[in-house]
């Protein structure tokens, strides 16, 4: 990755470290906003309306996720690259599957939020150690937002 001229006070070094790590979460919840839209607009049941909402919202918490993440690698210098084929390729989410009925886009879903919670809760101690405390706090927050939808998503598997 090429970096292009900044007045951003982080070494090169720290702002290269921190895209490594910001590059494929951004990949990642890109694809899991998308899964979400999946189970939005194909959920079916007895629970239809509520899930139907809910998995909007979590397509909504993932995509405005995705846009903070791409603002402070695009901050640090880099290119955030959100572009269909590169997030279908660095994204770290197992494939969404053709999940029949209501219980397994809950399951997929919740899948996908544990995914980028793990990752961005590993990723923001390796970049507090580094010394990009900002960056290691946008993390926090994607841990924290991840883990909330999770939570309403757990509360509908019975």
């Amino acid at each position: 990755m090429t970096f292009r001229e900044t007045h951003n006070s982080l070494p090169l070094s720290i702002r290269q470290q921190t895209y490594e790590l910001l590059a494929p979460l951004l990949s990642s919840t890109i694809d899991g906003a998308n899964q979400a839209k999946h189970a939005h607009w194909n959920v079916t049941g007895m629970h239809f309306q509520q899930l139907h909402e809910l998995f909007d919202t979590v397509a909504g918490t993932l995509f405005a996720r995705a846009d903070a993440l791409a603002e402070r690698i695009t901050a640090l210098g880099a290119t955030a690259d959100g572009r269909t084929s590169v997030t279908a390729q660095n994204s770290f989410l197992d494939k969404y599957p053709e999940a029949a009925n209501a219980e397994e886009h809950l399951h997929a879903l919740a899948a996908v939020l544990s995914a980028l919670s793990s990752h961005a809760r590993t990723s923001a101690a390796q970049l507090s150690e580094a010394g990009d405390e900002a960056s290691a706090d946008l993390l926090v927050e994607t841990v924290r937002e991840a883990d909330y939808s999770l939570w309403l998503l757990e509360a509908h598997i019975a």
